[in-house]
């Protein structure tokens, strides 16, 4: 009879320690994929309030642009960090969004690697979309960057159109 008891809680304390390394081997694998999807899911929700941002910046141009002298809109618009926007050659709002993971299949992004300064801050991914202005803002589009790359901004600004020129000012 003892050696049969002792048999069974052999077996229950070999059971209890395979359940033990289960949990452990489960755990180690389910932790680093959960992060990665909280990861990518918070890039989405950047990658989306930035292409926000800059498609009503670039309505605003569009409308500002075909509208007569005098014409004036006034906006707000939410930058998350890190991005930024800038406006290239007269007829091309650029959005950049640096992410933590790879975005190319999110808002027509192209996929390059950012710079060493964020990487070390665990942004790898940059998130580049272009987006084409009217023809008609070339005579003189003067835009400062928006930047976000520190912290998420709140800017207010105005639009005009001034002498056939669109002009950016910050409220």
């Amino acid at each position: 009879m003892e050696f049969n008891l002792m048999k069974k809680g052999q077996i229950s304390f070999e059971f209890i320690m395979l359940l033990l390394v289960l949990l452990f081997f489960m755990i180690a694998i389910i932790t680093p994929t959960a992060q990665e999807a909280v990861n990518s899911m918070e890039d989405v929700s950047r990658v989306s309030q930035a292409i926000t941002a800059a498609e009503k910046i670039s309505s605003a141009v569009n409308y500002i642009a075909s509208s007569g002298n005098g014409t004036i809109q006034k906006m707000n618009v939410f930058l998350p960090m890190p991005s930024k926007i800038t406006i290239v050659n007269n007829k091309t709002l650029n959005l950049t969004v640096y992410t933590k993971t790879s975005m190319d299949s999110v808002g027509g992004c192209t996929g390059l690697v950012a710079p060493n300064d964020l990487i070390d801050r665990g942004y790898s991914w940059v998130c580049n979309k272009s987006i084409d202005l009217l023809s008609n803002t070339t005579p003189g589009l003067v835009a400062s960057e928006l930047d976000a790359i520190n912290e998420s901004k709140s800017v207010d600004f105005k639009i005009k159109k001034e002498n056939n020129e669109i002009e950016f000012q910050r409220i």
